[in-house]
């Protein structure tokens, strides 16, 4: 019994740990998602620094309050929404968008607006401001496929010394080793948007 739980716990971990790093690293309400897989959703790339200004501002904004935001009042939350829609280039009326969360994370992967877009799906967004930037070298550990060859001699140990078969074999294979490489790292973060 107790096998068995360690090892449902252990597939439970390993679930958690699958899915893009866009979801991996998806901040907001979960209860607010809804996934739809007919969903279209439009992707919106700005400039780093006017995402980054976009979140500085609504991070200077809660400082500044004397209030946590859990605690503001309803015109202040609008507020705070409207500002950050219009730091991220939303045009549309801010009442008509409510903000689903954010995802941000660093990778020595090129990651594809294909994938962003079917996790948006997954997520029940309509809308994704995002964008990417180049951090500079990082010392980064990748596997490397090295043919390994092996030959050897064999013998059938159920047999008397004189009786005992011997040969040679040969057996070549692949095996990955860690190399060590300078790659280039870039930063994502997204912002998920959806219909009132």
């Amino acid at each position: 019994m107790t096998r068995t739980l360690l090892l449902l716990a252990f597939a439970l971990a390993l679930a958690g740990c699958a899915g893009s790093p866009w979801i991996r690293n998806f901040e907001g309400d979960r209860s607010l998602l809804a996934s739809s897989p007919d969903l279209a959703p439009t992707l919106r790339r700005i400039e780093w620094s006017r995402l980054l200004r976009a979140e500085d501002e609504r991070a200077a904004r809660r400082a500044a309050s004397d209030l946590h935001p859990d605690e503001w009042t309803r015109a202040q939350k609008d507020h705070d929404h409207a500002e950050l829609l219009r730091g991220l280039q939303v045009s549309a009326d801010p009442a008509s968008y409510r903000i689903l969360g954010r995802a941000s994370f660093r990778s020595t992967s090129i990651h594809e607006a294909r994938s962003l877009e079917a996790d948006a799906r997954d997520l029940g967004a309509s809308l994704v401001i995002w964008s990417s930037a180049y951090v500079g070298k990082i010392d980064a550990v990748r596997s490397e496929p090295v043919t390994e060859i092996r030959h050897g001699t064999w013998s059938d140990p159920g047999q008397a010394d004189a009786d005992r078969r011997t040969g040679t074999y040969s057996e070549t294979r692949t095996v990955y080793v860690p190399v060590r490489v300078s790659a280039d790292e870039h930063a994502y973060i997204a912002w998920f948007l959806a219909p009132r």
